[in-house]
């Protein structure tokens, strides 16, 4: 095993075996698998409405499902979605829970929709953050603990977790005439 090129650039910390990576958006398979497991154990439907597990849920949300949610075709506004999530990037430092995100994005405010739910695909970060946000309160634990104890820990995926400031996690960005990567 070998490790190439710099885990962090700015600190010159080289990569090794052992260096962990930001995954982004491949983590919502993790999302994705916690509420089929949830459903498995017959705690919720992907058919659900998802103003069954949002208190105050706004009434253009009424129609879309769990479902909607995972395929991305709830028709939640994927600008507004994509502006917001830039906005929670911009003012935290650090990495910040599906709750935090949902309470920063406000669960409650009025949403518009693109789209009615169903009718087209456009992928959006905010539907993943609810989809989280429904996780934590249909298992009564934080998203982090309950990937571990549903997913991370059964599946002995030891160097897998939710990213943190201490978890050793690389942030790794490349500049778009960098060639090396």
């Amino acid at each position: 095993n070998k490790g190439y090129g710099l885990a962090d650039r700015a600190q010159g910390i080289p990569n090794t075996p052992q260096t962990r990576f930001h995954l982004g958006s491949m983590t919502k398979q993790f999302t994705a698998m916690g509420i089929l497991i949830l459903q498995s154990q017959g705690k919720l439907s992907v058919q659900d409405p998802i103003c069954n597990y949002i208190t105050d849920c706004p009434k253009e949300w009424q129609d879309i499902t769990i479902h909607h949610l995972l395929t991305h075709t709830s028709g939640l506004s994927a600008q507004l979605s994509d502006q917001l999530y830039r906005e929670i990037e911009r003012g935290t430092s650090g990495p910040v829970t599906p709750a935090e995100q949902a309470n920063y994005l406000g669960l409650t405010s009025q949403w518009s929709l693109d789209t009615p739910p169903g009718e087209q695909t456009a992928y959006n970060n905010f539907g993943y953050i609810l989809l989280a946000h429904i996780v934590e309160e249909v298992s009564g634990q934080s998203y982090r603990d309950y990937l571990n104890h549903a997913i991370f820990t059964p599946l002995r995926m030891c160097n897998t977790g939710y990213q943190d400031n201490s978890s050793g996690v690389a942030k790794r960005y490349f500049d778009r005439d960098d060639t090396t990567g």
